[in-house]
């Protein structure tokens, strides 16, 4: 983790959403999701379901994903209290290709052209640590 990522102040609360969506790619290329796990709380729904749960699930079944790289900027952050920050950011994500087997494909998505933008909640305990993730529809 980067050292102001680590940081319990808005500089650290921003570096850390751009480490986190940094790991999220990590884990999409690799599908070893204990480096993302160890920095979210069970508490973040869409962490699980959407990121977590889906990249285990893929890699039990030994597919492999191609492209799909998160790009995410910071525009904002606040700290709420003395263990908590909001952070508004915008994410987009290259096309992407699950295959099961060479040249099989089982899904893909496009390259998201407009940007998703949402709000992380981090808790601290000694760390920033991923509590939710909330995207505007």
């Amino acid at each position: 983790m980067p050292k102001l990522a680590k940081e319990h102040n808005e500089e650290g609360a921003i570096a850390f959403v751009k480490y986190y969506f940094d790991v999220m790619n990590y884990s999409l290329e690799t599908y070893s999701v204990d480096d993302l796990i160890a920095i979210t709380n069970r508490t973040c729904r869409i962490c699980g379901d959407n990121f977590i749960d889906p990249i285990q699930s893929h890699a039990k079944k030994k597919y492999w994903q191609v492209d799909g790289e998160y790009r995410t900027n910071v525009y904002g952050v606040k700290l709420t209290s003395d263990d908590e920050a909001l952070v508004e950011f915008g994410t987009r994500t290259d096309e992407v290709a699950v295959y099961s087997a060479p040249a099989l494909e089982v899904a893909n998505s496009p390259a998201r052209k407009k940007e998703a933008l949402g709000i992380a909640t981090l808790q601290w305990d000694k760390a920033w640590m991923m509590s939710q993730v909330d995207f505007s529809k």
